[in-house]
């Protein structure tokens, strides 16, 4: 006989089974029935609806209890009030383009993509848009370019990712540089709590912060428990927080330092739906340069790549992003960059040299005798014409060679193991 876990979920009886305890809801006709007498929206509890939203963007497989579509806020507390009457879980879904298995779960999936997906306001002169949860963020971006705006981040999935989604997870995206992180873009929120509660949330200065508590209820109930988990634990949150641009892990508890305004709706950012629902989001607007260039370089490996980043980023890129030259070897076999370049029309221009020292900048010593930021290279051109665009050139047939990398150490790579680096600068 094996001997007992020190977790008990693995020695549930029900383990042989294959289903855990919080998989097992016996309430989910009841709940079904609930749900249909008090959502104007749709309901799905049938088994093709609940396999689809099983899944999202990652490996994970969890089946849902059921699946509600709510047409408007009022849908979306009653189906709340529904869950917390017969103590059903639920689960916020977007675009479903989660990594990591953010939208599987047993519980119920509120899906907002389908009807509330409307941009309630654009204020180009002051620079922000309310927007619903489910609001494509290609769909936003569109509206906001008219002005000659954008809402900065901008994930790979920004064509079907949601609002919503974006400020669960924190997205960055590649123009993370121009203007942050979704967290660095929100201004305030409205929420929901299980419990039924619904608020609006934002910076709040200390003299409105006291107030709230004083006023009691659960809003200040909520604060004054935000707070004392502030005071408790702001001077290891000011010295150990990590401070990089793209920390998007964890709950952002730097906020609620006085500093940062006790900014509850940025506290919020990144926590998965874990504590609450979004109902609507307050996003602010940064200008768009309407006339851009793309650069691409090539690099032997992403060591030599990660050492020239402090050079390029000295010319001020909107955007920077570092890619495997595998992508580029894919799209070339499965012919999706045909029209690009020819297979006997350019070559790869050569790897930058590897730094032997580093400035006390950060920036490459070389760099200096080099001409203004090496982006500028440009495609060498073959035998029949040049190419505009070097990523899809053919690879050198040239065999592997000995490269060092950023250790010291030196490695032999294949000629396609080049790792470029993409940054999209003003011009």
């Amino acid at each position: 006989m094996p001997a007992p876990s020190s977790f008990p979920i693995l020695s549930n009886p029900r383990q042989s089974s294959g289903a855990h305890p919080h998989e097992d809801f016996s309430r989910g006709r009841e709940l079904e029935a609930k749900l249909r007498s008090v959502v104007r929206g749709e309901v799905r509890f049938d088994r093709a609806s609940r396999a689809l939203y099983a899944v999202d963007a990652s490996s994970y497989r969890q089946l849902p209890i059921g699946v509600v579509a709510p047409r408007d806020v009022a849908d979306v507390e009653a189906a709340i009030g529904a869950c917390r009457e017969l103590e059903a879980p639920v689960l916020s879904r977007g675009g479903g383009t989660s990594l990591a298995g953010q939208c599987c779960n047993v519980a119920v999936v509120l899906d907002f993509s389908k009807y509330m997906h409307g941009i309630v306001e654009l204020d180009p002169e002051r620079r922000f848009a309310r927007v619903q949860p489910g609001v494509v963020l290609d769909a936003l971006r569109s509206a906001a370019e008219r002005h000659g705006l954008t809402f900065a981040p901008d994930p790979a999935t920004h064509s079907r990712c949601t609002l919503g989604g974006m400020i669960g997870n924190n997205s960055c995206g590649v123009h993370a540089l121009m203007g942050g992180k979704t967290v660095d873009n929100i201004e305030s929120l409205e929420i929901l709590l299980y419990d039924g509660v619904r608020m609006t949330v934002g910076p709040t200065p200390e003299e409105e912060l006291r107030s709230i508590i004083a006023a009691g209820g659960r809003r200040g109930e909520i604060y004054a428990g935000l707070r004392r988990i502030r005071d408790a634990w702001a001077d290891l949150i000011r010295t150990r927080f990590p401070r990089i641009p793209r920390r998007v892990s964890g709950y952002n508890l730097d906020e609620l330092l006085p500093e940062n305004g006790f900014n509850v709706a940025r506290a919020l950012v990144g926590t998965e739906g874990t504590c609450v629902t979004v109902l609507e989001a307050r996003c602010a607007l940064k200008h768009s340069p309407q006339h851009r260039r793309l650069v691409l370089l090539g690099f032997a490996d992403p060591f030599i790549a990660a050492d020239h980043v402090p050079a390029v980023l000295e010319h001020g890129p909107i955007g920077l992003e570092g890619f495997d030259g595998l992508l580029v070897d894919y799209m070339r076999k499965k012919r999706l960059a045909a029209g690009s370049c020819s297979a006997s029309s350019a070559r790869i221009p050569p790897p930058m040299p590897t730094p032997k020292r580093m400035n006390s900048n950060g920036r490459p010593a070389e760099c200096r005798s080099q001409p203004r930021c090496a982006a500028a290279r440009k495609a060498r051109p073959g035998a029949s014409g040049g190419c505009a665009n070097p990523a899809w050139a053919p690879r050198s047939s040239s065999p592997a060679c000995p490269m060092p990398g950023r250790d010291g150490r030196t490695r032999r790579f294949p000629p396609n193991a080049w790792a470029p680096i993409c940054g999209s600068f003003i011009g």
